[in-house]
């Protein structure tokens, strides 16, 4: 807890148990006005040139590994309100279970075949929140969960094509990260960033036609009629 400018409180929550992350609040007067400061800018005009193309445009996605996924979403829906979720397996997650096929994975350059995890999607924010627990130790969720603990794992931003989007990102030299086919259709791909922003920025390569897939859904709470996008 910090007091800013004498007049705003400024709380850091901390999830780092459950989430890996401290969640960010804020009290302000009915007077509040931001500070008066001089900032300095990147570029220093603080103006993009007039030639230059957003490789991004928007954050759609926060995506968090964690451990334990129905220990994160609990507390997040039942103390602090945030949710309800989608649940939902992707890929193999044991038992003869693939409601989702998640293949052609590559990790660094290296092909491991399949994986699975276990996601709980919020959509009720201005931003979706993504909580994924791995279900096998392989893929880039369980490395970054391995060597981070439950953390933040990436952004998903909204961008133009994909291929080019990917060559920018590549030519940039970031070269490393994960690329895998989401139920036959949809190219997953996560750069890594993890040298430069500590994370990963996720991609995704759609035919023009594309359709979510029709899955099996759960809900935290149980018994809610939650689909995609809602």
């Amino acid at each position: 807890i910090a007091t800013v400018d004498q007049q705003e409180t400024c709380v850091f929550a901390d999830f780092r148990d459950t989430l890996g992350t401290c969640i960010e609040l804020h009290k302000r007067p009915e007077t509040f006005r931001f500070p008066d400061v001089q900032p300095e800018f990147y570029p220093a005009s603080g103006k993009m040139p007039e030639d230059a193309e957003p490789l991004f445009t928007a954050v759609e996605q926060i995506g968090i590994v964690v451990s334990d996924l129905k220990a994160a979403v609990a507390p997040l829906h039942d103390e602090q309100g945030v949710g309800p979720w989608i649940l939902v397996d992707f890929g193999d997650c044991g038992a003869g279970t693939s409601f989702v096929s998640v293949e052609n994975a590559v990790l660094d350059g290296v092909p491991f075949g399949t994986y699975g995890t276990h996601i709980g999607i919020c959509e009720q924010l201005n931003v979706q929140l993504e909580v994924m627990e791995p279900a096998q130790e392989r893929g880039v969720l369980a490395v970054h969960l391995k060597k981070h603990g439950n953390a933040v794992h990436h952004l998903s931003l909204v961008h133009g094509d994909a291929d080019r989007a990917l060559a920018r990102i590549r030519a940039a030299g970031f070269t490393k990260g994960q690329t895998c086919t989401i139920d036959t259709t949809e190219t997953c791909i996560y750069a890594d960033h993890t040298e430069l922003l500590g994370i990963y920025l996720e991609l995704h390569k759609r035919p023009e036609n594309f359709q979510p897939p029709q899955i099996e859904l759960r809900s935290y709470p149980e018994g809610l009629d939650l689909h995609f996008g809602e």
